[in-house]
């Protein structure tokens, strides 16, 4: 294998649980918004191109891409240094953070920006809204969950790994 392609193996594992778990969650906005439309006359190439650009960049859904790239990196530092290392015990550990965050902290937080921008639009104060960056719920982290699992055994076949080592070492 290219001597490029192992300096760069984490890396790729991180952006590809990234990006199919940003990819799916975008189809799913678009495809559900692409509905409510309207005036389908309008709707053209070009807009649903931005509909889904903007999808892209969105916080919060189905699947969360923060649980995929803490699984596939955590999956795959696993496969390839075993699941007795330590390098995957504390790629382990920040896993579960991460989750942990994901669908306790943020969506706490989100929720909270929610109602503070109802109470600021309704009330009687003179500020600005706050910014809402959703979190994930326990569902969103499952589907997560399961894109990072696929990434993460895709990524070891995709670099070379060997799957009968894994075996025998369990």
């Amino acid at each position: 294998m290219e001597e490029w392609v192992v300096k760069w193996q984490y890396i790729a594992v991180i952006g590809l649980g990234w990006a199919v778990a940003q990819f799916i969650k975008a189809i799913g906005i678009v495809a559900s918004r692409r509905a409510e439309v309207v005036d389908v006359k309008n709707l053209n190439k070009t807009t649903l191109a931005r509909k889904f650009w903007r999808a892209l960049w969105i916080s919060g859904g189905m699947p969360s891409s923060h649980t995929s790239i803490v699984v596939s990196t955590a999956l795959y530092i696993g496969l390839v240094n075993g699941f007795t290392s330590a390098i995957f015990g504390l790629a382990l550990c920040f896993a579960v953070v991460v989750i942990y965050d994901a669908v306790n902290v943020r969506y706490a937080v989100g929720m909270n920006a929610l109602t503070l921008n109802k109470v600021i639009k309704h009330g009687s104060m003179k500020v600005d809204t706050v910014k809402v960056v959703k979190g994930h719920t326990v569902a969103e982290a499952i589907g997560g969950f399961f894109v990072g699992v696929l990434v993460g055994f895709f990524a070891f076949w995709l670099f070379g790994g060997d799957f009968s080592s894994i075996f025998a070492t369990l």
